[in-house]
């Protein structure tokens, strides 16, 4: 009925095509919908440099795979209500055959479902399903990454358990409240999770998960972007995040006993001039288990570098490293990456590109895990992105 009601609303209202997409809106601007569609294919040439690693060590095997097909719908009701849904068709899941072996399945998977209530620039208020507002990299868009992948510090440190495998969750269910302030040169979001991860409801065994985040940008609003299209003015971002989440801990006979609680904090730099992009960001963890009284402290991080060439070429470098338990020894692993991205020419604006809309990306990169003087693996991939 709701969508009914919009299609009517827009039938003869003008059509725009901008960064994002086509935009169907009335005349006032008050009500919108943007329809959105992006295959994003690749493929992988996977050196393993330590032919005895465990599978689930390694990375993506060798060959041809659909990273991502989505579809998607944006756009404004009432001029401040918002919404935005997203399913990804092409969605891995991980699971173990016969044999002990990891193999990968994809199924269609509702990534976004989210509407919120822009009571005014300072206050607005979301529910539904996102992306938890904690780093800046699990904020941005798949399509809006320098890299094919996020750094192997991010990887570990979404919602869930501390690993470098990667197999955790960046979107979850729940309510936040954020906004702009200052004249946007402030940012702030602050909301409360089930902890469970995309499409699991809340169940006893996870506590919810409690997010809060800050960003200072004195210079002027920095785009969650990491590749400087429009060649700005400098902007600089600062901010401050950070997430608590109580996990329960049962005994034999089913009774809670008490709960480990998960406690990991982040800071971050980006900046944008020219052309030039730089992106870092540091990571801690801290789990204390309140029953046995032990305790683990987890350190993550990142840089990176970048720069658009106005032809439509942006290269790029990265170091990650990500340590998940600090009183472990030899745990942590280090990824060293380099990427070539081209943004196709958009045909209707000569000298402009269709940015992320239509790119190509070159990368390659080794992982080195602590105390092996052979790299864990060597990895070549060729990526591209179509979209709308």
């Amino acid at each position: 009925m709701l969508l009914a009601l919009l299609f009517s609303a827009l039938a003869a209202d003008p059509v725009t095509h901008g960064p994002r997409g086509f935009v169907f809106s009335d005349a006032g601007g008050h009500n919108t919908f943007s329809p959105g569609l992006s295959f994003q294919p690749r493929l992988t040439l996977n050196l393993l440099g330590d032919d005895q690693v465990d599978d689930a060590q390694a990375l993506t095997e060798s060959g041809f795979r659909i990273r991502r097909m989505l579809l998607t719908a944006r756009g404004t009701l009432a001029g401040r209500i918002d919404y935005n849904f997203r399913a990804n068709f092409a969605q891995f899941l991980s699971f173990a055959d016969v044999n002990g072996k990891t193999q990968w399945a994809s199924k269609p998977l509702l990534d976004d479902a989210a509407v919120t209530l822009r009571i005014a620039e300072p206050l607005a208020i979301q529910f539904g399903q996102w992306k938890v507002p904690f780093t800046a990299s699990m904020m941005m868009a798949d399509s809006a990454l320098l890299f094919p992948d996020r750094p192997v510090a991010i990887d570990g440190f979404k919602a869930a358990d501390l690993t470098w495998t990667g197999f955790s969750h960046s979107r979850d269910a729940g309510l936040a409240v954020h906004g702009k302030a200052a004249t946007a040169h402030l940012d702030y979001s602050v909301g409360v999770f089930n902890g469970d991860g995309v499409n699991v409801w809340p169940t006893p065994n996870e506590g919810p998960l409690i997010v809060a985040r800050l960003q200072a940008a004195p210079m002027g609003a920095l785009q969650y972007d990491e590749v400087d299209f429009s060649h700005t003015s400098p902007k600089i971002a600062m901010a401050f995040a950070g997430t608590w989440q109580p996990q329960p801990i049962y005994n034999a006979a089913g009774a809670r006993i008490g709960a480990t609680e998960d406690l990991r904090l982040g800071t971050e730099l980006r900046l944008a001039a020219a052309g030039l992009s730089l992106q870092s960001e540091l990571l801690w963890g801290l789990q204390q288990n309140r029953v046995t009284s032990e305790s683990n402290q987890s350190l993550g991080g990142y840089a990176q570098v970048g720069y658009f060439f106005s032809p439509g070429l942006a290269p790029g470098i990265r170091w990650s490293r990500l340590d998940p338990s600090l009183e472990t020894a030899a745990d942590g692993i280090t990824s060293l990456e380099a990427v070539l991205n081209w943004y196709l020419p958009n045909p209707q604006k000569p000298g402009q590109t269709m940015e992320h809309r239509a790119q190509l990306q070159l990368s390659g990169g080794s992982r080195l895990v602590d105390d092996q003087s052979t790299a864990l693996s060597h990895q070549v991939q060729l990526a591209a992105t179509i979209g709308i």
